[in-house]
């Protein structure tokens, strides 16, 4: 049998005031303080590349 341990819930507010301090960012989800991943700079090129052309696509439609 496994057993989990204490899970600290935050608020709101601590939250804020915690991120605010952080280097690394994080998200906030029903009082859990969630790590977010990093996107690479190449990733965050092709995902641009991605939406220019989508807009592209759909320019000039209904």
């Amino acid at each position: 049998m496994s057993s989990l341990g204490a899970q600290t819930l935050y608020s709101p507010e601590e939250y804020l005031y915690l991120e605010r301090k952080a280097i690394f960012k994080s998200e906030y989800l029903r009082g859990e303080i969630l790590a977010m991943s990093g996107a690479s700079r190449a990733h965050n090129y092709i995902t641009l590349d991605i939406a220019t052309e989508i807009n592209i696509q759909l320019r000039d439609q209904d």
